[in-house]
């Protein structure tokens, strides 16, 4: 994230050019006044000795004076601070752009960006960052590919033991709420379901019925017969039972021994009358 007060490139660029000029100005000056100093040095020296010269016979000297070699020193001067400060400029460009190309480069990859245009730098360092970022950038997107197969490999199979876990649940419900012999429900169900379909009727006004049903004489013919046969016995009435109770609300359970309890939702006193008939009628014929 960018801080308030970083500077860009633009205003650093700027920033090296006025130092450029400003000490370019300055070593004009400083250029300009040091011949200025050696001209009006070399008058003064040339004055004093033609006043010194008195008993020897002055010679004929010709003194040529170019009025324009001030002006020719501070030209070459100033045209060699010039192209100094060109050079510098140029060098300054040349980096910014680069810095500027890689962190465009930069910003591509972060934002996910398809088709990376790799910045062509002549700059050795700069080559080096390039190939440093471009080989970051490989290493996360071959990340990100192996975290997305992983990611999936994850929800397959936390799909599979959701599955898994749902199948075992529902073996495990029936388990705990189906008798083993008579494959109806068994007293921990009857035990858990009646008070909730009762408070389900009072809520909505409508009657509720249950039936008791005791198998006469079956100690009896289980000490008879056998207990294989008493337990045939017992599985017979209660598919009996759930022929005659067939609606998707009924529910058949065991009670204990030879005892089974069947809950009739939305039926009235004539309903459950009507029902028990029937149950006795399924289970005659089923003799």
């Amino acid at each position: 994230m960018l801080r308030a007060n970083s500077l860009s490139l633009r205003q650093v660029f700027i920033a090296s050019i006025i130092t450029q000029i400003l000490v370019a100005g300055a070593l004009t000056g400083y250029f300009s006044g040091q011949n200025q100093y050696q001209s009006s040095k070399t008058e003064t020296s040339i004055t004093n000795s033609s006043a010194i010269e008195t008993k020897e016979e002055l010679k004929p000297t010709t003194v040529i004076y170019e009025p324009h070699s001030n002006y020719t020193r501070v030209s070459s001067n100033t045209i060699i601070l010039t192209t100094v400060i060109f050079i510098g400029a140029l060098i300054n460009w040349l980096i910014i752009r680069s810095v500027r190309g890689i962190a465009k480069y930069a910003q591509a990859i972060a934002q996910d960006k398809t088709g990376w245009n790799e910045p062509q730098l002549k700059i050795k360092e700069l080559v080096i960052l390039r190939e440093s970022i471009h080989s970051i950038a490989l290493q996360l997107q071959n990340s990100r590919q192996n975290i997305t197969e992983l990611r999936s490999k994850c929800d397959q199979r936390i799909a599979e033991t959701t599955k898994t876990f749902q199948t075992d649940n529902q073996r495990l419900n029936r388990l705990a709420h189906i008798d083993g012999l008579t494959q109806v429900f068994n007293r921990y169900y009857f035990d858990k379901i009646l008070p909730q379909l009762w408070k389900l009727s009072i809520q909505e006004y409508q009657p509720i019925s249950l039936i008791m049903c005791d198998v006469d004489s079956f100690k009896l013919y289980n000490d008879t017969y056998g207990h294989l046969m008493g337990d045939k016995c017992l599985t017979e009435v209660a598919q009996a039972i759930l022929r005659g109770a067939n609606r998707q609300l009924d529910v058949v359970a065991r009670y204990g021994g030879e005892e089974f309890a069947v809950i009739l939702p939305h039926t009235d006193a004539a309903g459950v009358a009507e029902v028990a008939k029937k149950l006795l009628t399924v289970y005659t014929r089923s003799i």
